[in-house]
């Protein structure tokens, strides 16, 4: 089986809204860059399985609390992509995120399903 493809790219997208689970799920709301995709509803990009849960939920927290602190989630994504580092197999996902002005956080899942207001991508 193979992986699956990222079905955005989000440089330059913002995330506005992030909620990490305990169950070890991540999910972020994406308002999309305009110049690559004009007009576009924001997206979910939801990630279930995080093996890495330790580092993925200081990282959270660590956006939450600069949002609070600011009065509203604005955080703009330089590259989310995978990891070339590892290789990645089906069930065995390998992604970095990159935003700005912070430490490029690797992330180990094992699915990612991104989800407009049409539904699942």
């Amino acid at each position: 089986m193979s992986i699956p493809q990222l079905k955005y790219e989000l440089h330059d997208s913002a995330i506005v809204r992030a909620e990490y689970k305990e169950s070890g799920r991540l999910e972020l709301l994406i308002n999309l860059y305009e110049i690559f995709y004009p007009g576009s509803p924001p997206i979910q990009l939801l990630i279930s399985g995080i093996k890495n849960k330790d580092e993925v939920k200081k990282f959270v927290q660590e956006l939450v609390v600069d949002s609070e602190a600011k009065g509203e989630m604005w955080v703009r994504i330089d590259a989310f992509s995978y990891d070339d580092k590892y290789e990645s197999t089906s069930g065995n996902l390998h992604f970095v995120l990159d935003v700005a002005h912070r430490k490029t956080i690797g992330i180990h899942c094992v699915k990612i399903t991104f989800l407009t207001s049409k539904g699942k991508v």
